[in-house]
């Protein structure tokens, strides 16, 4: 009983938890919905400004990847054998806040072109 509730209590906190520009720019759906709210009613975490700013980075990839299909997934294979490598290397040598660093860029710039992609070629849109 006590672990039900904890999870209950955990499924709540996430579905309830405000969402921010990293959220937006993996959930194109979602960033249409509130930039069609804004500015009545504002997202907690996020100005309409910022809001903006996600929806024209999305844009700007949907474009590229209806502009030249084939170059956006090789820009999304690079990126993966990016991240790997750079993986490889922080296993090997783990005090490298650069890499760390750079390796962090290179995952959000891969899920933000993952996101775009299942949004706009998934069978389900």
């Amino acid at each position: 009983m006590k672990y039900s509730i904890l999870i209950i209590m955990s499924l709540w906190v996430v579905a309830c938890s405000a969402h921010d520009d990293h959220y937006y720019s993996l959930h194109p759906d979602a960033l249409q919905q509130a930039l069609k709210k804004c500015p009545e009613q504002q997202p907690s975490q996020i100005s309409c400004a910022q809001l903006k700013d996600v929806a024209d980075r999305v844009n700007a990839l949907a474009y590229e990847l209806r502009l030249n299909p084939q170059d956006f997934g090789k820009q999304i294979l690079v990126l993966q054998q990016t991240v790997a490598k750079q993986e490889s290397v922080l296993q090997q040598q783990v005090n490298q806040p650069a890499l760390t660093a750079e390796l962090d860029k290179n995952r959000q710039q891969l899920k933000d072109r993952l996101a775009i992609v299942k949004w706009l070629e998934s069978p389900e849109s």
